[in-house]
């Protein structure tokens, strides 16, 4: 009764729903940097993640809710695209290689951040993503890079030996 209640079943429905949606993602993604799935020639990659875009605009317009069957095989397809293009960027890679720090810390600082804009009287939320954006990535880098030396702290806060 008490789950109930509090509307806890529906919470946790969700979860479990994103959880299932989100597990394709994550296997191909294993499958790919794992297995080295080089299928394509560079200009079928470029041609199926257009008609990949075309399609999920249109099933976008038809059918709002983003869990389709369609949605998430459009996903999956341009992931693979997007990975097996060959792109790269330098500022991407070195915000990756910190993806964990940003995991567990990001919370603290966009959080705080809105918290104290908002009590100065920012509500432009524009301007609340945008800086959110950049210091939910950029504090947890500073944490990391402030933590990575010192042997209890690294292994309390990044989980790092």
């Amino acid at each position: 009764d008490l789950v109930r209640s509090r509307g806890l079943g529906d919470v946790y429905k969700r979860q479990i729903q994103g959880v299932i949606y989100l597990l394709p993602f994550f296997l191909c993604g294993v499958a790919v940097s794992r297995f080295n799935i080089e299928i394509l020639k560079f200009r079928i990659y470029l041609g199926l993640l257009l008609v990949s875009i075309f399609v999920f605009l249109l099933n976008n317009a038809i059918f709002p809710n983003k869990y389709t069957g369609i949605a998430l095989i459009i996903g999956l397809l341009s992931s693979f695209l997007i990975v097996r293009s060959g792109f790269r960027n330098n500022l991407l890679a070195y915000i990756g290689a910190f993806s964990y720090s940003i995991y567990l810390f990001h919370v603290f600082f966009t959080a705080s951040l809105r918290i104290f804009l908002m009590g100065l009287g920012v509500e432009r939320v524009e301007f609340l993503f945008m800086l959110g954006l950049v210091v939910g990535i950029f504090g947890p880098i500073l944490i990391e890079k402030l933590f990575q030396n010192i042997p209890y702290l690294k292994t309390a806060l990044l989980g790092k030996k």
